[in-house]
């Protein structure tokens, strides 16, 4: 397992979401909410976002 974090640019490249599809899913407690790292900085904690596309492969294949 990776610690750290993901930029939000990163998570829109891992996922191919949208920035406003991630608040929405985020709200929606369907994919991890970003975490606040510093005044001015937020992340999504790598091992959360891992987990969340790695279920997403595992539902795409017993389709």
């Amino acid at each position: 397992m990776k610690l750290g974090f993901y930029s939000k640019q990163q998570v829109i490249d891992l996922t191919s979401l949208s920035a406003t599809t991630l608040w929405r899913e985020a709200k929606a407690e369907r994919f991890p909410r970003p975490i606040k790292i510093s005044a001015g900085r937020v992340g999504y904690p790598r091992n959360e976002v891992d987990a969340w596309l790695q279920a997403k492969l595992v539902n795409a294949e017993q389709t």
